[in-house]
């Protein structure tokens, strides 16, 4: 496998991330088809999409994925529970039905809390969406975790606790 990136940059305010609110500025199809051709001539069967956040636009992330489904290739992405969740279940659909077998998003934590405290506006119930709605059409569900967060406490440490332990996630990474 190898790595692809299709966009760089996010649209969100999340305070402790260097590349918030650096707007998004996707690489053009013709890139990417050439791109994802020289890792098929090259012999790898499947990519990482090393984006910040590839699952954030439905049809610019459907466009793109249909690309990776022609060259048969798999994949595993980043998603952000608040664009995951924003169409339901097709985001996890399309990624399911065109190779994606994980998806890794940052859940940061199970606290509302502390979700509000670092401006990631999401909600504790998008991410237990963004879990269910990914596991049912059979997709690996990594969260990513901060510990430590402005305002961390052991009532938000426990319900962080909880989310690991409830969510259904398969794995996750604690920083």
């Amino acid at each position: 496998t190898t790595t692809i990136m299709t966009a760089k940059g996010c649209p969100e305010k999340c305070t402790f991330c260097e590349a918030a609110m650096t707007g998004v500025k996707w690489t053009p199809l013709n890139l990417i088809k050439e791109e994802l051709d020289d890792i098929v001539s090259l012999g790898y069967k499947g990519i990482y999409i090393y984006d910040d956040i590839f699952a954030i636009a439905l049809p610019k992330t459907k466009e793109i994925a249909e690309e990776i489904k022609k060259r048969e290739l798999i994949y595993r992405c980043q998603a952000q529970a608040k664009y995951f969740t924003k169409w339901g279940e097709d985001f996890a659909k399309l990624l399911s039905n065109t190779g994606c077998y994980e998806v890794a998003f940052g859940a940061e934590t199970g606290s509302q809390k502390i979700l509000d405290n670092i401006q990631k506006r999401t909600t504790v119930e998008m991410n237990y969406k963004t879990v269910e709605y990914a596991k049912k059409h059979g997709l690996i569900v990594k969260a990513f975790i901060l510990l430590g967060l402005p305002g961390e406490d052991w009532i938000t440490l426990k319900e962080t606790e909880e989310f690991i332990k409830n969510s259904g996630i398969d794995d996750f990474q604690c920083c």
